[in-house]
């Protein structure tokens, strides 16, 4: 989604700790800087952006699926970013179509042991964190394998496991595990994490756990 250059800024900036880099402004009143960010990190940005691409606008999960084949054979992870802005081809239904799509990512993975990780959106804004609030067909929920929910949220303590016992932290982020095929969960688990916005980074605080009852 969006151009290239937009994600090697933000690559960098996270590389960096330092989310100014994606300020044109400030990019503009400080040239050394973002000089000496480059050439400390050249190689790395090299390497990072030769696993980005950016597909053509209109184009459809029949293609998708073709690309997915070909970048499974040399790649571990597969990340499509959104899945939503993927046009349904593969069915004139919309629903049929991303089941199929879903069950020819599947044969790609297992075929070449790759993970695929499919990134969507909410169906608008306000909707609460559920399966059926993802944006797309009913498909989608039904059969993938796993499905994680980030929800932004304001600066609130919660309380993690902290084996044997329990910690209040701090997160502004709540992970929420609203599928797992093969997992012992908790119905409704959560994981918090912490965004910092100076630096873009995401921190993950642990598994939010109830209140410990107070000992008598």
């Amino acid at each position: 989604e969006s151009v290239r250059i937009l994600h090697l800024q933000r690559a960098l900036a996270m590389r960096v700790g330092n989310s100014k880099v994606t300020k044109m402004k400030w990019i503009k009143n400080n040239p050394s800087k973002i000089r000496g960010y480059y050439r400390e990190h050249k190689d790395w940005m090299d390497e990072f952006g030769s696993r980005l691409q950016v597909p053509p606008t209109g184009i459809g999960q029949k293609e998708l699926c073709e690309w997915m084949g070909k970048q499974a054979k040399t790649k571990r992870v597969i990340i499509i970013d959104p899945i939503s802005i993927v046009d349904q081809d593969l069915h004139k239904n919309a629903w049929d179509s991303d089941r199929l799509f879903i069950k020819k990512t599947e044969e790609i993975a297992k075929k070449n042991g790759v993970s695929i990780i499919n990134v969507s959106h909410p169906r608008g804004e306000g909707y609460r964190p559920s399966l059926d609030n993802i944006k797309g067909s009913k498909a989608w929920p039904n059969f993938t394998h796993n499905v994680l929910w980030m929800e932004p949220i304001e600066k609130t303590n919660v309380f993690i496991r902290n084996w044997p016992g329990t910690l209040e932290c701090e997160i502004n982020r709540r992970m929420h595990l609203l599928k797992a095929r093969v997992g012992e969960c908790e119905y409704s688990a959560a994981l918090g994490f912490l965004f910092d916005h100076t630096t873009l980074r995401l921190h993950e605080v642990g598994l939010i756990v109830p209140k410990p009852k107070e000992k008598k």
